[in-house]
């Protein structure tokens, strides 16, 4: 590969905004489904009735069911596309998965939205949504925006032409460099002269014929015997 080649590959391969994005959010609510309260739950109280019961917490791991596991897998896919671009640096096109991540970021926010501030799960037992909550929901939408972000700037990036192994691009007009080769001088032609009309030529008048005896020789002529 070119050197041409090979820094246009590196500068594609640069991470984008909307990809660190996607990312970091993914992994922040990956962090907050685990350890952080979701939902305050209420106690069992004791059969003997000896102590009032006492409300708790849970996480959003316990608390959500079936969420959970479209949260790991978007967890996954945002930060897979980070190493694969990254490992994708020096070979090939690079492969694009902003468009699923951008899915799969909205399709959690949607669930959240409505896990966290319309229906909470186990109605029966839930009493409210915690802090936890509200911030694994807020970097659901971080997920969905980071990876229209990435859309956007892979539209907005010119395409690029790959040249084969070995294959030197080709320069445009406006890069190739200028020819030092210094052009001969021409010896200046010698200006024709004009050539002079001819005078038209005076036509010859017929000589009138001898009378009969009288012979012609070039310039003299000869008399018959006897004439003056």
């Amino acid at each position: 590969m070119s050197d041409h080649g090979l820094a246009q590959s590196i500068k594609e391969s640069r991470l984008g905004l909307g990809e660190m994005v996607s990312a970091g959010s993914a992994l922040a609510l990956l962090i907050l489904l685990l350890t952080t309260a979701w939902y305050g739950v209420a106690g069992v109280p004791d059969p003997t009735y000896a102590r009032p019961a006492v409300s708790g917490t849970e996480t959003g791991w316990d608390g959500l069911t079936y969420v959970r596991w479209l949260i790991v897998l978007t967890a996954i896919v945002a930060v897979g596309a980070v190493v694969l671009r990254i490992t994708q640096r020096e070979h090939g096109r690079q492969t694009d998965v902003a468009g699923l991540v951008t899915a799969l970021g909205l399709l959690c926010s949607a669930l959240l939205i409505y896990r966290v501030l319309i229906a909470l799960p186990s109605p029966d037992k839930v009493l409210d949504q915690k802090l936890g909550a509200l911030l694994g929901l807020a970097c659901a939408l971080g997920i969905a925006l980071g990876g229209h972000e990435s859309i956007v700037q892979r539209r907005e990036r010119p395409p690029t032409i790959r040249h084969r192994r070995g294959q030197r691009p080709a320069r445009s007009p406006e890069t190739r460099a200028p020819d030092t080769r210094q052009a001969s001088p021409t010896t200046p032609t010698t200006p024709t002269t004009p050539t002079t009309p001819t005078a038209p030529t005076t036509p010859t008048t017929p000589r009138a014929p001898a009378p009969p005896g009288v012979e012609t020789s070039g310039s003299a002529r000869s008399l018959p015997p006897g004439a003056p």
